[in-house]
């Protein structure tokens, strides 16, 4: 999380942008765009997990860069070091209606006062996402849901100056997007010989999620919704797949999803009392890669439907992005810097952009 307490100056209205996907959540609430640089973001990005909370010992009694967030009777860890471990994330398929959802957005919004070193009881807009496939069926809730009230902690250095623990907070406009959208939104800002805008040139974005792939396409930067969809391909077949051959060749039991994750980028798992090494794993991750692909170009041809360029984005995109440019060498494929922000900060500039309409 950088440390840019600066509002945005180019614009009075406050946006917040909250991307809580199945493996990590993302927020964004300022953007600083300065002349020959690389624009500097204010935003942090958490796992999406949120182990309950059994004996609260009061938050200033650990150093952990994590929060305890109430909700309704139930308390949760929320935040970098809400676990000690990779934790587990959770796959409910009415994620968006769960306790622990809403933990997770009031963590996202206690994170940004911690950086601002202000608490405030409102935003202008706030930007939510979903998964392309369950985007028409539950967008109305998750609007519904943005809507209401929060009750946001406070964070602690700043309890004094409030007076007071909790902070009830509310968004006075709230935007709901496809996931995907929020990167071709991003990308549309840094092209220069190429204006995504234009109708008539068809844009594909492949967004590796951690429990969905989805792929969405877009007329200039009109949705094709009808062309649109996504499945149960993200990243966590691979991890799942991984874990279950590393129990299967040491003996050890499936691994902890994080865990693997790690091993997977390092090339190497530490057990502690022996170390794994990774090369076959990750032959093993490419292979379960290739058949997700496999399965996306399936039920989608980018030929047929004349996609001019591919951005591949997500959390998982690495992990995919060779299988996608073996299948489709003749197509313009371009990997979105910081994959996994990359929805989040184009839901921030969409949120501005609806004050512009």
């Amino acid at each position: 999380m950088d440390s840019n307490n600066q509002m945005n100056s180019e614009s009075k209205k406050s946006a917040l942008s909250i991307d809580i996907g199945y493996g990590n959540t993302k927020a964004v609430w300022n953007q600083k765009k300065t002349p020959g640089k690389p624009d500097t973001w204010s935003e942090i990005c958490f796992r999406s997990v949120t182990p309950g909370v059994v004996v609260d010992t009061g938050t200033s009694l650990s150093s952990l860069d994590r929060v305890i967030v109430n909700v309704g009777t139930d308390s949760f860890y929320v935040g970098p070091k809400a676990t000690f471990e990779g934790g587990t994330r959770a796959l409910h398929p009415d994620y968006i209606n769960t306790v622990e959802h809403e933990a997770l957005l009031c963590g996202a919004w206690h994170y940004m006062w911690r950086n601002t070193g202000q608490v405030t009881k409102s935003v202008d807009i706030l930007v939510l996402g979903l998964p392309v496939s369950g985007f028409q069926a539950n967008r109305r809730r998750l609007q519904e849901l943005g809507s209401k009230v929060h009750r946001v902690p406070v964070p602690l250095e700043l309890r004094q100056r409030y007076g007071r623990d909790y902070e009830d907070v509310v968004a006075k406009k709230v935007l709901v997007l496809p996931q995907p959208m929020g990167s071709l939104r991003l990308a549309s800002e840094h092209e220069r010989d190429y204006d995504l805008f234009d109708d008539g040139i068809v844009s594909m974005v492949i967004d590796v999620g951690y429990n969905t792939l989805d792929w969405f396409l877009a007329d200039g930067m009109t949705p094709q919704f009808e062309l649109c969809g996504s499945f149960s391909g993200g990243f966590s077949q691979v991890l799942k797949a991984v874990s279950r051959q590393i129990g299967f060749d040491h003996g050890v039991g499936s691994q902890n999803f994080g865990l693997v994750e790690r091993g997977l980028e390092s090339g190497e798992m530490n057990f502690g009392f022996k170390k794994i090494q990774m090369q076959q794993y990750q032959l093993l991750a490419r292979k379960v890669a290739d058949g997700a692909i496999s399965d996306l170009l399936q039920q989608f041809d980018p030929h047929r439907a004349g996609v001019a360029r591919i951005y591949l984005t997500g959390g998982g995109a690495a992990a995919y992005k060779d299988s996608l440019q073996a299948r489709l060498p003749d197509h313009s494929i371009e990997m979105m810097e910081d994959g996994v922000m990359a929805n989040a900060r184009g839901y921030y500039m969409s949120g501005l952009d609806s004050f512009a309409d």
